[in-house]
């Protein structure tokens, strides 16, 4: 009881200090701006290599004549050697890694956004209090 007490206690004292919620807001907003521009830039590049591979894949399967399988037309690899079939599938791998990597870097944007979201909730609100205006002697109204 008394560690929730003094967790009660510290949370309070956090939300009245001013400049600490200040300097939290600052670097959860630039742990956050960090974040999501890695997430952006590891979706871009995995969706860049995804497209490469569907291009070669492309470039590679119009070698091979067509038939229809199922009302799809389809490249026939009958007569397709080893080697093309390993490359088929080590293309195949890629753009599964690829995709994966590309997933990666939508939940990097997701906790980035996330994080500037906690940084606006941190985020200390209303006029700053400030000490009397030595030349008129006047207090600032206070909200």
């Amino acid at each position: 009881m008394q560690t929730i007490q003094r967790l009660i206690a510290a949370l309070r004292a956090f939300w009245a200090n001013r400049q600490q919620r200040r300097t939290v807001m600052w670097v959860l907003g630039a742990v956050g701006v960090l974040v999501l521009a890695f997430g952006a830039y590891t979706y871009l590049d995995a969706r860049n290599e995804i497209n490469d591979i569907e291009a070669r894949k492309d470039r590679f399967l119009a070698a091979f004549p067509t038939a229809e399988v199922d009302g799809e037309l389809r490249p026939d690899l009958q007569n397709a050697t080893q080697a093309d079939l390993l490359w088929l599938a080590l293309q195949r791998r890629n753009q599964e890694k690829a995709e994966v990597r590309q997933g990666r870097g939508i939940m990097a944007v997701g906790l980035g956004l996330l994080t500037l979201g906690l940084a606006y909730l941190v985020a200390p609100t209303g006029e700053r209090q400030t000490i009397a205006d030595s030349s008129t002697g006047d207090t600032p109204p206070t909200t």
